[in-house]
């Protein structure tokens, strides 16, 4: 049930993505949890967008640590505190 309200959100956010979209951004993908290891371990460098509503975030047993807290419906309010020369990585539950 959770790995569908996941799928629905990816979805929904990949064709708000792409209807404002403009030439500079990327249409966003997913990625599992091994390609993100991996890639870290080759050191490339990721910021992670925890979007998380806070019923959510209060109750995980896990955080990364460095994260950013956005809620998922403010992304575009926060976007200068973004970096923008690295991947950038979101997740929620």
């Amino acid at each position: 049930m959770a790995e569908a309200k996941e799928d629905q959100a990816a979805t929904q956010t990949n064709e708000r993505s792409q209807e404002s979209q403009s030439p500079s951004t990327m249409e966003a993908t997913r990625v599992t949890v091994d390609e993100v290891k991996e890639r870290m371990e080759r050191g490339e460098p990721f910021t992670f967008i925890d979007t998380r509503n806070p019923q959510a975030w209060g109750e995980a047993d896990i955080k990364l640590p460095g994260a950013i807290r956005v809620l998922a419906d403010e992304v575009e309010q926060h976007l200068k505190e973004i970096p923008h020369d690295r991947a950038v990585i979101t997740y929620c539950t």
